[in-house]
């Protein structure tokens, strides 16, 4: 075996056992942590495609039908009961585990270029184990799945390969970032970037054929996706009529300018070492482009335009957005570890030493969120409380993150997100097609015609009409139909007689 061929093996090895050992912290971090409110939601919108009800039509909620439907027939094949949601997380670590290897294959391709194999692997380690990406990472989401359809495609534009199959290549890129993009939008400054920058890097007549391809491969996926939602009875026209424009409203009437920027800042107000993760890592990118020029460094080029756009137009400071922001910094940060590298063994030791410093850095943040956001097993034991008190066929009236999953709502509505200095959303909610079911009389016409088992309402994910109707539909019209009932050190209103 050839030097170069044992040194390929070597890197194979490394990047398995890194991809492992990230893997068995996200499964341990699956197994503890509670689930929040996202999660909760989602779970019961795939619940309830799982049951035949349609999205939209039949019940009310933000995000994109088609992840659903990809969880609706393991779950319709699952006992109703909190131990079901948690195998359904473990299940979706696959996507995050995917994407994970997928980032280190981007990392090590820097590597073969500019960086070496222990500063590639030791810029991911050290960004991974910030807290915003390993516990979005643990937790059941679209986004780990999107992020390994966008970083596939990625790595297929940066494919070498005959000039003849490039509009093939580029099609399978346009179904993998179109697939990604119907799931949620959060990744299309990545996708543009990336699309943008490498047909920059064609001839003309090269670029128009693999656009061409890009565009066919777009949509093939956009067809195929969709007409399998119609196939399993699932309308998406009313996430592209409605949902897409309540989040554009939502946008626009949002109170922080620059959201995801000031969660990076916080990031670095926390951790000091992010600091010189950014100002080492732009410094690496500029050198970089000023060395070999853009045409060389297209694959950290597009990565750094995500991670400097997207903070500047996502209002959004939630981890979901934030996670893949603070991820791809890793690339330049090992653009940096092997500048130093390449300096002399002061500089190797000194990367050795900021490594170390990450890691000493980052647990005690681990342990702390860790600690205040355990709990999963009393979690899944209220959740299995609350599905003994409402027998299966009743309604209930909850939120996420204390909602039952496995039993329907008496209304439309089941979560309102909450938007720091963002709009009211249930305001919002008014002024769409349904906008009836979203006031006070049509909360309650919809609590009579399906009375609610179980109240546990919570004032911070139901909006003002809402707990109005609640209150006056158990004060006012059943006083003497509910009794309280402490679950879990949780008040409970419980409807005794059935209706």
């Amino acid at each position: 075996m050839t030097a170069s061929a044992l040194a390929a093996r070597k890197e194979r090895l490394w990047r398995a056992t890194a991809a492992a050992l990230f893997g068995v912290l996200l499964f341990w971090l699956a197994s503890r942590q509670r689930f929040d409110y996202d999660e909760v939601a989602e779970f019961h919108a795939v619940w309830q495609v799982a049951r035949g009800h349609k999205p939209y039509v039949d019940f009310d909620y933000d995000h994109s039908p088609y992840f659903w439907q990809l969880y609706a027939p393991v779950l319709r094949r699952l006992p109703e009961r909190f131990a079901s949601l948690v195998l359904l997380r473990k299940l979706n670590l696959l996507w995050s585990l995917v994407a994970a290897a997928l980032y280190l294959e981007v990392l090590a391709r820097l590597a073969r270029a500019r960086v070496t194999a222990t500063g590639a692997l030791g810029a991911f380690a050290l960004v991974a184990l910030q807290v915003p990406i390993l516990f979005t990472f643990a937790q059941f989401r679209s986004d780990q799945l999107v992020l390994a359809l966008t970083l596939a495609a990625l790595l297929i534009f940066d494919a070498d390969g005959p000039p003849a199959a490039r509009p093939r290549r580029w099609a399978a890129a346009g179904a993998l970032l179109t697939a990604g993009l119907l799931l949620t939008p959060k990744l299309i400054v990545l996708a543009a970037a990336a699309a943008a920058l490498y047909a920059a890097d064609l001839r003309r007549t090269e670029a128009r054929r693999a656009l061409l391809g890009l565009v066919a491969g777009a949509a093939a996926a956009f067809l195929l996706m969709n007409g399998a939602s119609l196939l399993a009875g699932v309308d998406p026209r009313p996430y592209f009529s409605g949902v897409l424009t309540a989040h554009l409203r939502a946008l626009s009437n949002y109170g922080y300018r620059f959201g995801l920027a000031r969660g990076v800042l916080l990031t670095a107000a926390r951790a000091p070492l992010w600091l010189l993760i950014f100002l080492g890592g732009a410094a690496a990118w500029i050198l970089e482009l000023r060395q070999r020029g853009w045409r060389r460094a297209k694959l950290v080029t597009a990565l750094m335009i995500f991670v400097l756009v997207q903070p500047l137009w996502v209002k959004y400071l939630w981890n979901q957005y934030l996670y893949t922001v603070l991820l791809f910094w890793s690339a330049p940060l090992a653009l940096f570890f092997g500048r130093l590298e390449r300096r002399s063994q002061i500089a190797q030791a000194a990367v050795g030493l900021l490594f170390l410093w990450g890691v000493y850095d980052a647990l005690p943040g681990l342990l702390d969120y860790e600690r205040d956001h355990g709990g999963l097993a009393a979690q899944c034991a209220f959740g299995d409380d609350l599905l003994a008190l409402v027998p299966s066929g009743r309604f209930v009236s909850a939120q996420p993150p204390n909602h039952p999953v496995f039993r329907e709502n008496s209304t439309f509505f089941f979560n309102y997100s909450v938007i720091p200095a963002g709009p009211d959303t249930e305001l919002l909610r008014q002024a769409s097609p349904d906008g009836a079911k979203f006031r006070f009389t049509g909360y309650l016409e919809e609590l009579e015609s399906r009375p609610p088992r179980l109240i546990l309402t919570d004032p911070i994910f139901a909006g003002r009409q809402y707990l109005q109707a609640i209150d006056y539909y158990v004060r006012v019209k059943h006083p003497d139909d509910y009794t309280p009932r402490d679950v879990d050190g949780h008040r409970v209103l419980v409807r005794a007689a059935a209706p």
